[in-house]
């Protein structure tokens, strides 16, 4: 099984369209096969790259963007570390990176199982990215979660309850045993 989330879905959504051996399944979270970003925030997003990332990120857009509004002191501050330890150069290229991102061809050759873990409260990726995901690949299993875009950090006991019974019955599928054997 493949996890990914957020900006490493369309990295993912890339590997798994080649059809690896041994590759049973893909698990996508709060993710994207074309720019979340659209209209004037991707204008903007796109001309303003390079000063984005120079500025720390705040405790308030850590919890508006990135973890709500009731998030534990001690994750953000971790979500702070982790995003400081990394340049401005290289966030505004990953910025760049998902303006201008389109792997939903490459989505519509994935032959395993895709599992999408929406976040319900996610305010950087909505609810139509999933609907490009599913316009490219219909049969994607959907699993809308209670929480904001960091879902895995956020809620990872009831993230790993939906994907371990994903992972049960995508092993469990006669045609997927048979291809196995």
């Amino acid at each position: 099984m493949l996890v990914a989330e957020s900006f490493s879905t369309p990295l993912a959504i890339k590997f798994a369209a080649t059809n690896p051996v041994g590759l049973e399944g893909i698990v996508l979270c709060a993710g994207f096969a074309t720019s979340p970003v659209q209209g004037w925030r991707h204008f903007l997003g796109s001309l303003l790259a390079w000063l984005l990332f120079r500025v720390p990120l705040s405790n308030l857009a850590a919890k508006r963007w990135l973890l709500g509004r009731d998030a534990a002191p001690s994750l953000v501050a971790a979500v702070q570390l982790a995003v400081s330890s990394v340049r401005p150069e290289v966030l505004a290229a990953r910025l760049r990176a998902v303006l201008g991102c389109d792997v939903r061809m490459e989505l519509g050759k994935i032959t395993v199982p895709v599992l999408y873990l929406q976040a319900k409260q996610d305010r950087l990726v909505s609810a139509s990215c999933l609907q490009a995901i599913q316009r490219s690949k219909p049969d994607v299993t959907v699993a809308v979660l209670e929480g904001p875009h960091l879902l895995l950090q956020r809620h990872p006991l009831r993230a790993a309850e939906v994907v371990v019974e994903f992972v049960r019955r995508t092993l469990q599928e006669p045609t997927l045993l048979a291809q196995r054997i």
